[in-house]
């Protein structure tokens, strides 16, 4: 039997990929589960290689066109103070979209230097 997605190492993830030829993600992880259930602290490359072996699980479910294909840590969550969530704290994904602009374009360009190389 497969065993269960620790999906709980991560807070929130924003996943983004309409009208785009891959999709990526923006990931918050929890650093208390990290701590707790993983062990791991503030080093970076180990919660990064975490939360990786996480979005693997997941995308092992998912269908070639639906997986993430790149993603990155945000060192905080979204906040409705930041116009980032509504006030029942659902995520406001075109203020993110546009607020991370660049951390998503760097990750298209990451992509298709990647595939072209």
């Amino acid at each position: 039997a497969a065993s269960p997605v620790p999906v709980g190492l991560i807070a929130t993830g924003v996943v983004i990929g309409h009208a785009r030829s891959y999709v990526i993600a923006l990931v918050v992880p929890s650093l208390d589960n990290l701590r707790s259930d993983v062990g791991l602290s503030g080093d970076h490359e180990k919660v990064k290689a975490a939360i990786q072996a996480v979005v693997d699980k997941v995308n092992a479910g998912l269908a070639h066109w639906e997986t993430v294909k790149y993603f990155r840590l945000l060192p905080r969550d979204f906040e409705e103070s930041e116009g980032e969530r509504t006030p029942s704290l659902k995520l406001k994904r075109k203020v993110i979209r546009e607020k991370y602009a660049d951390l998503i374009d760097e990750m298209y360009r990451e992509g298709a230097r990647s595939r072209s190389a």
